[in-house]
C-alpha cells in the first residue's frame, strides 16, 4: 500500500513536496507525487487556498493509505512569523488530507524518529540518508513515519 510523506519549505517561497513510498522499510520504493510552488503574488490567504486545490486534486487522482507531514521541530528561538505561517500550512494539509486518508499525522523530527523506535531525529536523518536526496530529505523522513503508521515498515 503507498503512503505518503511531505515536507514544506518557506524559503524562497513556499513550496510543498510529496513523496509516496511503499515498503517495507528496508527497501522502500518512491517517487515524487506532488509538488506545489505558491505565487508569490498572491496574499497568504490565496496561497493557502490554491494549496488545498492543488492537494484535493491530486487526491481526487490517487489517495494514500496514510500521510504524514514533517512538521516544525520544537526551538523556542525560532521567528513567530516563521512559525505562525507553518501552522497555517500544517493545518491546511492536515485538513485536507483527512478527507480523504484514513491516517493523517503532523510529526516534528523527535516523534517521528519515537514514532520508529529510534532514540533521536538524527538516527532516522541516516536512515533517510540511504534513500533519499539532500533535497528529499524531510519528506523521506515523513515517508519513513508513514510507512510505521501504516503498519508498512
Amino acid at each position: 500500500m503507498a503512503v505518503w510523506g511531505v515536507a514544506v519549505t518557506l524559503e524562497g517561497g513556499l513550496v510543498v513536496t510529496a513523496i509516496e513510498a511503499r515498503g517495507p522499510r528496508t527497501a522502500i520504493t518512491f517517487h515524487e507525487v506532488f509538488q506545489h510552488r505558491a505565487d508569490p503574488n498572491d496574499d497568504w490567504p490565496q496561497r493557502l487556498r490554491t494549496l488545498t486545490d492543488a492537494l484535493d486534486t491530486q487526491l481526487r487522482i490517487e489517495s494514500p493509505a496514510a500521510a504524514v507531514i514533517r512538521a516544525l521541530d520544537w526551538w523556542p528561538k525560532r521567528a513567530e512569523d516563521v512559525s505562525r505561517k507553518r501552522y497555517g500550512i500544517d493545518g491546511v494539509l492536515l485538513t485536507t488530507f483527512r478527507r480523504r486518508v484514513p491516517i493523517v499525522a503532523a510529526k516534528s523530527g523527535q516523534e517521528l524518529a519515537v514514532d520508529c523506535g529510534l532514540k533521536k531525529k538524527d538516527e532516522l536523518v541516516q536512515e533517510a540518508r540511504g534513500f533519499f536526496s539532500k533535497e528529499q530529505l524531510e519528506a523521506g523522513c515523513a515517508v519513513i513515519g508513514a510507512l510505521v503508521l501504516a503498519g508498512e515498515a
